[in-house]
């Protein structure tokens, strides 16, 4: 049963790094498209007076995603990493969640322009990636 549960959790992380780490890589081909992403996430909650230091938060953004994707994979002080994946999923779950219910933002942007998600799609796709960082 242990090693069972140990593969479940090793895929399980493996999933989530690599889903942190080809978000960063998406958004790090095209920063302007991340940058316009961001600015019409500000638009959406009010705070148009970030539009400025969009593209500096799209850059801690894309570094962020990939520290994490990197940190999980190669198991880098991996109990505080796991914590922070789980506080920064939650927070963009609960984000995409008003986006999905008020229609804000067109598309979530996660994953650059390589892959396009509706609001809906990308809640779920949270949801599952949260309730797996849980386990």
């Amino acid at each position: 049963m242990n090693r069972i549960f140990r593969d479940i959790t090793l895929w399980i992380r493996v999933l989530i790094a690599a889903t942190f780490i080809f978000s960063a890589i998406s958004k790090a081909v095209d920063p302007v498209g991340g940058q316009l992403k961001i600015e019409e996430y500000l638009n959406a909650w009010g705070l148009n007076f970030l539009s400025p230091i969009s593209l500096t938060i799209c850059f801690i953004q894309i570094a962020a995603e990939a520290l994490l994707g990197f940190s999980l994979l190669y198991k880098i002080f991996i109990k505080k990493v796991s914590v922070i994946s789980i506080v920064v999923m939650s927070i963009f779950t609960l984000l995409t969640l008003y986006i999905t219910l008020t229609d804000s933002v067109s598309d979530c942007g996660c994953f650059g322009e390589i892959v396009n998600l509706s609001n809906r799609q990308t809640f779920f796709k949270n949801i599952i990636l949260l309730r797996s960082l849980v386990l």
